[in-house]
């Protein structure tokens, strides 16, 4: 067991520091973290439904999560890491039992907290933010075969990238903003002046639209001049539809 993280700056040399207030058995499992301790946020689901919601202070709780396969931690650089992988040994798939458990995690993060850095990706399952206004530096969201809906967030560089699921974002994202999606699905609703962006795309049998307009199906197209805030798509099979207004 790891040292218990007391809220003050780690002097150890190991590789993270590992809050021990929690409860653990198969059904669930609860951490709690001081926002002093925390400037990045690392959210890593192979298969799950999480959530993240306001709260006064950093916490992570789990049903369905199997011990040994869920990591909670905040490391030395001060990154809240959560994470679960090997999502399917826990079902028995020669069995015909009803019973099920599908792995839930609920996040609180405290209003308006300020990430430097905040990374997200899920392979299956859902994850939303909801409602909770945030900030980072720098971002990247990720979805396999997943749906990704997130709001409320105000970020700088965020890039997304989408295999065969969906994201849904709102919010606002400055600076160079990569986009790529294969045969899923990407939507961006991001608060702004259109007139302060500009958007380069490549497309195969896919599809892209910039505030409603139909850019390409199949080519390429190229922005006259590449403004500070730039948005690069790559699209395959999939839909990119991104909407820049002042709401």
């Amino acid at each position: 067991m790891m040292e218990e993280n007391t809220g003050t700056q780690n002097t150890d040399k190991t590789e993270y520091t590992e809050n021990t207030e929690y409860e653990s058995d198969f059904s669930g499992l609860y951490y709690t973290f001081g926002s002093q301790l925390i400037k990045n946020a690392f959210f890593d689901f192979s298969f799950a439904k999480a959530a993240v919601i306001e709260g006064d202070v950093f916490s992570v709780e789990t049903r369905g999560t199997v011990n040994n396969n869920f990591l909670c931690m905040v490391k030395n650089d001060g990154t809240l890491v959560v994470k679960n992988e090997h999502p399917f040994e826990q079902f028995n798939f020669t069995s015909h039992d009803r019973t099920r458990t599908f792995p839930r995690i609920l996040i609180t993060v405290p209003k308006n907290f300020e990430f430097e850095s905040l990374r997200i990706r899920l392979n299956a399952g859902t994850f939303t933010i909801n409602s909770v206004p945030l900030h980072c530096k720098v971002g990247s969201v990720k979805v396999n075969a997943g749906e990704i809906k997130i709001d409320s967030i105000a970020g700088g560089n965020i890039d997304f990238a989408c295999g065969a699921g969906s994201i849904l974002f709102d919010g606002t994202t400055t600076g160079r903003c990569n986009v790529d999606c294969g045969m899923g699905s990407i939507i961006l609703n991001i608060k702004g002046d259109s007139a302060d962006y500009s958007c380069d795309s490549k497309v195969g049998l896919g599809s892209v639209k910039l505030n409603d307009e139909l850019l390409t199906t199949l080519g390429r197209t190229y922005a006259d001049k590449i403004s500070a805030n730039h948005i690069s798509i790559n699209c395959g099979l999939g839909n990119v539809n991104v909407n820049i207004h002042k709401f």
